[in-house]
């Protein structure tokens, strides 16, 4: 009887003496932004930018519609993460991945969009039938653009 209720005093105490620290929340709103760029750039090409190019985008594709859909939105690259659709300011990226660019456009009238174009795409400016994702819903969307 003594051995339990010593044991039930050592279980109880023990028991409430447990503290859980909190977890650290991330910051919804980060104030720094981070560019990595290789150090030894020896032999590397420069990655290729939209900086200072307009571009038209004239069809697209949805997963809904049998035929493409006509349209003439103006993109004007202003600099390295702005970009102006039909006048309205937005931000993209183009980061290089392998095999080609990462393209990302907010801002459009699709919605937040992500997708892979190739440096044949920016040689010969135009992107035909590449595949985007909206970044919110995944929706798939075919676009074809051009450069002015």
């Amino acid at each position: 009887m003594k051995n339990t209720l010593l044991l039930i005093l050592c279980l109880s105490v023990f028991m409430t003496s447990c503290y859980k620290e909190p977890t650290p929340q991330p910051n919804p709103n980060p104030t720094h932004h981070y560019v990595y760029q290789p150090i030894n750039t020896i032999g590397v090409d420069t990655p290729k930018t939209l900086l200072g190019t307009t571009w038209v985008l004239y069809r697209y594709l949805t997963n809904n519609t049998t035929s493409p859909i006509t349209t003439s939105d103006t993109l004007v690259f202003t600099d390295k993460t702005n970009y102006t659709y039909n006048g309205y300011k937005s931000t993209y990226s183009l980061l290089p991945v392998t095999g080609g660019y990462s393209l990302v456009l907010n801002g459009t009238i699709l919605g937040n969009l992500s997708g892979i174009i190739f440096d044949s795409n920016l040689d010969m400016g135009q992107i035909s039938y590449s595949k985007f994702s909206e970044i919110t819903t995944k929706q798939v969307f075919y676009i074809w653009m051009k450069k002015n």
